[in-house]
């Protein structure tokens, strides 16, 4: 089960992830951890995120790559999803 909303696992310790902490390196399983409501965010987007309940593997990068989006919209998506996650903190 996803921890505490807005941590993520960092060795043992917990961290708070923030808004700009989320670039096409972020792990799918950090941001549905922080964020849990990013899932909604994007499965409206075509980005794959769940598989049977649990966060797919990769990054934000790997999933859009997947759906085939180009560098640009990549980072067009990003940049929308920092902006929902804000107005989420």
């Amino acid at each position: 089960m996803f921890g505490t909303a807005g941590t993520i696992g960092d060795g043992g310790r917990r961290a708070r992830m923030k808004a700009d902490d989320i670039t096409l390196d972020t792990t799918i399983e950090e941001l549905i951890e922080a964020y849990p409501k990013s899932v909604a965010f994007l499965m409206d987007h075509g980005i794959r995120c769940v598989i049977c309940g649990e966060p797919t593997w990769g990054t934000l990068g790997d999933a859009m790559r997947e759906k085939g989006l180009g560098d640009a919209d990549q980072r067009a998506l990003v940049e929308r999803l920092v902006a929902f996650v804000r107005n989420q903190e």
